[in-house]
């Protein structure tokens, strides 16, 4: 992913509003997502959503905006 540089955040995060934003996961809910099995994600909020929040709350310290190209494939 292509980053315009890290900003010092300090805020919690409900997981149940969020979903996974790219990968083999994309929409998954995050509290799902995250349980035990990764440290790090890409998610989207989720604006209005019908289903129940859960108190999967994590501490944010860092956040980057991702930019164009958004992604780029290595070798």
């Amino acid at each position: 992913m292509v980053i315009g540089g890290l900003t010092e955040d300090e805020f919690d995060l409900n997981l149940s509003k969020t979903l996974v934003a790219v990968g083999p996961s994309r929409g998954q809910r995050g509290d799902g997502y995250i349980r035990g099995r990764v440290d790090k994600a890409c998610f989207e909020l989720i604006a209005n959503s019908d289903l129940p929040e859960t108190e999967s709350t994590v501490h944010i310290d860092l956040s980057a905006p991702l930019m164009p190209p958004y992604a780029v494939l290595l070798r």
